[in-house]
């Protein structure tokens, strides 16, 4: 067969059409040959065998180019081999030479059988290439004979070439010699009408951007495209001798990125890179779509808007590429800077990939800095390949990148795109969307009655306590104590981890603290506000969260008002708010939207079922199209590429949603921990949704630090933290365990028609309101069908819940008022409650409908007899309670405080620089009295702990219990300083005692007036208030009990010295104070003229007042490792005195110099740094920014 001669590599001339392609053999026409070779008198040469003329006609031979040489990489015998090779031999032109790499370690590779072979292929094992390139560059150096001929046609194995691809590929050489690769229009594996890419650009950061949406239709709008930065090298004709110099791919890319940094190189060696839209290779991306491991053909997954993750199990790989282009393309030299700024951009991009719903994707953008900084000798070997192969400026390259504004723009167009297949997939006919507007009305007016009723309840019941909400008054009583302070203030408690109950201690906050932070948010900053509006809306907050927890198991309004109604009339929640439990009314609103957020995390959240036909898309023209390939006998059978069909998936943003709504809920109530964990692993076990088991780490996060605290004090009985209550100790009646089975936290005494016909109907209500839900839940055990389910999981529920409350009213937590005090049972019975109503409307759902299948009978009148008793008990319950929020006969606690509860006098000793405490104090009857050190305008939020009541249980000594003792009798102690000097040395600047009981009141009044030194102020209606004044006292009667006898004051210690006798010359009351230092006749030692510091809450950052020699700086607080003082940046010496933190100042200090005391546990910033980044990524999770499924 003759042939032509190549064309000159450098004639870039334009050529005739006639002109054959350059390295293209010519065929000519059979007639047209005949009668050349009579003209020139050649004897025919056929062979005998050969048909004569007369024995019908002669089929041509298939055409060959000679010049092309084609390379499949391989490995092994794979699925996708066998389609490939027939769609080789069955093209319209066959290139001269096929070579088969095969890569695999066995070897496999072979060719199929029953295939005529006008072209054999050649098999080569070349075993562990690293990558694409080198297994072509193996192949080619192992070939025998070697490889001659001017052009490689380069194919991975999962592809299949269209008819005309090579002839399209060739017409591009012959119009210049400079264009030595030319690349081929990618198709979607068995869906060649979906383009994959028309060569693409590259992004600055390495991505390649094909201008491509996911799933577009090739109808032909990028066919215009010629000069390309890069094409992929699957299918693509590349000059041999350019191959050569340039070694063919970067072996240091893998698997991904090679074909873009070959072509990078390319450009930059003066070649030309075009694609060949007429040139079509449907592409598998086996290797992308994590398609390999299967020995069948697989169809390609097609990305849509309900799934554009298919790529994932390449993505570290492909990052990895993406980040190795990048660094390579720019100077060595900035390759330290590089990797700085993608270690600062890394956290972003990671957060950012988790509002989309990626957190593998995340992990792998945080690690792969890291990576690039392990990979700098390939970097390095990069970029000596790109300096060796450049041989024009780096400018050629400039106009072929992307711009911000293309890549804006593509991103916008994308979105755009995602938008309207998504109405395109969920779309609905003009009789659906009527059908969604009837059923949406009829839920907007239940619901709306349903918020009727509870703002009716709420503004009856809280009538004097919703002017707090306007006029941001105080909210008190019970457990709640006021919560004055802004976001400094929560900061404070958040981080410092020290705690002000009583003189100090170094213990973690209560977590309820930080579940407040969003209702700050809303209020600018304001705690008091916050807690306000989160007492008064607690019942429309759980009503509504009730309502979309019912509406995830069941779609009927009714089910869903009565489980609303009843989730709010839980005597839980009204015992909560009448004794003001701001832990428990949060985790009981907080219960309905854990269900909600868990359901749907699963994916087995209830659905509204529309009678009319879903508008569904149509299929494209894929068949129409195979068909057609299928009729050329050139196409082999390949896997019709499925359409996806939209079904209810698990979401992503559901589960951030429920780990974030777990950590309130254990952090309002720590006893809810475990039962939860249990709870959310079982439901990740019976749902398969492995996923959940995240749930649980934002709550084990923001519990951190009292999980620690327990576990280390375990012996002394730690364990009791988790227990504990948030919030002020208050007592209560602890109730039976059957009573705890019909949701009842408190005992109730049984009624007596004794006590008259009214009274025994309103006390039986709460049993008979907890016996309903009970037998009703024991009936729905008989249900059959897809409710049996949720009917099981729901009394698994209430059997954790009913075991939570158990233990939680038989732990004593922490001591008030002289009595113990047990955890607060009602966090267990919410669970209960919850676990009934979900057995009750799980089995519920669909109940109506089935008596519709009997005739009018006893059904029908036990359902709506029961549909009465359902509606009639809550909103009576309600009524009742409304009225005075009375329970079981207990009145309530919580008022609302328009004024001072300290007097305006000793409020200004606590905001002045002194910083001075007041010391509350309290009868409890003729022989006891309640106390507490108050920093704020009465007890405060701030200044409660679970894990000091609990210490205190475990032993830990009250620090002012005795001093205390003495001033509420009026008695000094025999041996030792006066009481007023002890108060002072405490900080306290004021003693006071409330009016609220006038006969206790004046007792202790009356004792308290004895006592030397301590002067009233005042005695009014709110109270009487004294004021601490050592300076009215002898300093003589500051001298310290001698050695050996016990004394209210202890002594002074340094590291772990014993105690020696101290005597404090106490001046003024403050929180810091400088002494002198000095000694008696007898050699102790002496602090006197005492100097007060300014001071804020727990900081000092003043200056140093007079003084001379060595002085001591103590603080009213006890002493602890945390405590660090400085002069002019110089650490001091820490010490104790008398059990509170001192600090020895240098002789060598003097006035004016800056002094600054902090307290910084050194074990509370890793806490911060773990809860702050758990909470954000969580955060970011539930973001709701990437819709995966459509449905009511």
């Amino acid at each position: 067969m003759n042939t032509v001669s190549p064309a000159d590599p450098g004639d870039t001339h334009l050529v005739d059409d006639a002109t054959p392609p350059r390295g293209i053999p010519t065929f000519p026409d059979r007639a047209d040959s005949s009668s050349s070779g009579a003209s020139q008198g050649e004897v025919d040469g056929r062979d005998e065998a050969s048909p004569a003329p007369g024995d019908g006609p002669v089929p041509l031979p298939q055409p060959v180019a000679s010049q092309v040489t084609a390379v499949i990489v391989t490995n092994g015998h794979t699925p996708y081999l066998r389609p490939l090779l027939v769609s080789l031999v069955g093209h319209d032109l066959l290139p001269g030479r096929i070579v088969l790499a095969d890569v695999s370690v066995e070897g496999t590779a072979q060719l199929p059988s029953g295939l005529s072979w006008p072209v054999r292929p050649e098999i080569v094992r070349v075993p562990g290439a690293k990558n694409f390139g080198s297994a072509v560059s193996r192949a080619l150096a192992q070939v025998d004979p070697p490889v001659r001929e001017q052009w490689l046609w380069l194919f991975h194995d999962d592809c299949v070439v269209h008819s005309g691809a090579l002839s399209a590929l060739l017409r591009v050489v012959e119009y210049s010699a400079s264009v030595q690769v030319i690349g081929a229009k990618h198709v979607r594996y068995g869906a060649p009408s979906d383009l994959l890419d028309v060569g693409y650009s590259v992004a600055p950061g390495g991505r390649r951007f094909t201008g491509v949406e996911p799933g577009e239709y090739d109808q032909g709008q990028h066919d215009g495209r010629d000069d390309v930065y890069a094409v992929g090298l699957t299918g693509a004709l590349v000059y041999r001798d350019l191959w050569a110099e340039l070694g063919g791919t970067d072996p240091g890319f893998g698997r991904y990125g090679d074909s873009l940094e070959f072509c990078r190189r390319a450009r930059l060696h003066g070649a030309r890179v075009v694609v060949a839209p007429q040139a079509v290779v449907e592409h598998a991306q086996a290797s992308l779509l994590g398609l390999r491991g299967s020995s069948q053909l697989l169809p390609t997954p097609r990305p849509t808007v309900l799934d554009d993750d298919v790529d994932e199990p390449s993505f570290a790989a492909r990052l990895s590429g993406q980040r190795l282009f990048a660094a390579s393309n720019r100077p060595f030299i900035a390759f330290p800077f590089v990797v700085l700024f993608l270690l600062i951009l890394a956290p972003f991009r990671a957060l950012a990939r988790i509002a989309r719903k990626q957190p593998r994707r995340a992990w792998t953008e945080l690690l792969s800095p890291l990576g690039l900084a392990a990979r700098v000798g390939q970097v390095f070997a990069s970029r000596r390949r790109i300096v060796k192969a450049r041989r024009v400026p780096l400018s050629v390259l400039a106009p072929m990148q992307v711009s911000l504004a293309d890549l804006v723009q593509f991103y916008r167009d994308r979105r755009l795109a995602r938008s309207a297949l998504r109405r395109q997939l969920f779309g609905l006919s003009e009789l659906d969307r009527r059908e969604v507007r009837a059923l949406a009305a009829k839920r907007r007016s239940v619901f709306v009655v349903l918020l009727s009723m509870l703002a009716v309840v709420t503004a009856v019941a809280m009538r004097d306590l919703l002017p707090a909400v306007v006029d941001r008054g105080r909210l008190m009583g019970g457990a709640l104590v006021s919560a004055d302070g802004g976001w400094s203030d929560l900061w404070r408690v958040w981080s410092s981890g020290w705690v002000r109950d009583g003189l100090g201690a170094s213990a973690p906050a209560d977590p309820l603290v930080q579940t407040l932070a969003p209702v700050v948010a809303l209020t600018a900053g304001n705690m008091q506000w916050a807690v306000n509006i989160t007492v008064v809306a607690v019942l429309l907050a759980s009503g509504v969260g009730a309502w979309f927890a019912a509406g995830a198991v069941s779609r009927s309004v009714v089910i869903r008002l009565w489980a609303s109604l009843f989730w709010v009339a839980s005597p839980a929640l009204l015992v909560a708010v009448g004794q003001g439990r701001l832990g428990a009314l949060i985790a009981h609103s907080a219960l309905p939207w854990l269900v909600v957020a868990l359901v749907r995390a699963c994916g087995v959240q209830a659905r509204d079922v529309l009678q009319g036909p879903v508008l569904r898309y149509e299929r494209r023209q894929d068949e129409q199209l195979r068909a057609q390939l299928a009729e050329r006998d050139t196409v082999a059978a390949r896997p019709v590429a499925e359409q996806s069909v939209s079904s209810p998936r698990q979401s992503l943003a559901a589960l951030g949603g429920a780990a974030l709504v777990f950590a309130v809920l254990t952090a309002a109530a720590p006893v809810l921990l475990l039962p939860g964990v249990v709870l959310v692993g079982t439901a990740a076990v019976f749902t398969r949704t492995r996923a959940l088991w995240c749930v649980p780490l934002p709550a084990l996060a923001v519990l951190g630090p009292l999980l620690l605290r327990a576990v280390v004090n375990w012996d002394v009985g730690g364990w009791r933290i988790m227990f504990a209550d948030p919030g002020a100790p208050f007592p209560y009646d602890v109730p039976d365990r059957w009573q705890l089975l019909l949701g009842l936290p408190v005992a109730v005494d049984v009624p007596m028609l004794s006590d008259g016909w009214s009274s025994a109907v309103v006390g039986a209500l709460p049993f008979v309101a907890g016996a309903l839900v009970l037998t009703a839940a024991l009936l729905a055990l008989m249900r059959r069908g897809t409710a049996v389910r949720a009917v099981r999981f729901s009394w698994w529920v209430v059997v954790l819940g009913l075991a939570t409350a158990v233990a939680s009213s038989s732990v004593v937590v922490s001591a008030s008022g002289g009595q113990f005090v047990t955890g607060w049972a009602g966090a267990g019975v919410s669970v209960v409650w919850l676990g009934l109503l979900g057995a009750c409307v799980s089995a519920a759902d669909g109940l109506v409908a089935r008596t519709h299948d009997y005739s009018f009978g006893w059904r029908q009148v036990a359902l709506g007899v029961a549909g009465l008793l359902v509606l009639v008990v809550p909103v009576g319950s309600l009524a009742l309670w409304s009225d005075d929020r009375v329970f079981a006969g207990e009145d309530s606690p919580l008022q609302r405080h328009e004024g001072a509860v300290i007097p305006a006098v000793a409020q200004q000793m606590q905001s002045s620089g002194r910083a001075a405490r007041v010391l509350l104090l309290d009868s409890v009857d003729d022989d006891r009295v309640r106390y507490q050190l108050v920093h704020h305008d009465g007890p405060h939020l701030f200044e409660t702990s679970t894990v000091v009541n609990v210490a205190q249980l475990g032993g830990r000594p009250d620090d002012i219990a005795e001093i205390v003792a003495h001033v509420a009798r009026g008695l000094e102690a025999e041996d030792g300083p006066s009481l007023v000097f002890l108060l002072a040395q405490q900080g306290i600047g004021s003693v006071f005692v409330p009016g609220d009981d006038p006969v206790l009141a004046a007792q202790l009044t009356s004792r308290i007036d004895r006592v030397a030194g301590i002067e009233r102020v005042s005695s009014q209606e709110l109270g009487t208030l004294w004021r601490v004044n050592p300076l009215a006292v002898d300093p003589a009667q500051a001298t310290a009990a001698p050695v050996g006898v016990p004394s209210l004051a202890g002594g002074m210690t340094a590291g772990d010295q014993e105690p020696e006798r101290v005597t404090v010359i106490a001046g003024e009351p403050a929180w810091a104070v400088v002494y002198e230092v000095g000694s008696d006749r007898s050699g102790d030692a002496v602090l006197g003229r005492p100097q007060a510091v300014s001071a804020g809450p727990l900081t000092v950052s003043s200056t140093l007042p007079s003084g001379q020699g060595e002085r001591l700086l103590v603080l009213a607080e006890n002493a602890a490792p945390g405590w660090h003082a400085s002069v002019q940046g110089r650490s001091l010496v820490p010490t104790e005195v008398q059990g509170m933190q001192a600090f020895e100042i240098p002789a060598s200090a003097y006035e004016g110099q800056s002094l600054a005391v902090s307290y910084e546990r050194s074990s509370q910033l890793p806490w911060l740094i773990l809860q702050c980044a758990v909470l954000v990524v969580f955060t970011f999770l539930a973001i709701p920014v990437r819709r995966k499924g459509g449905g009511a």
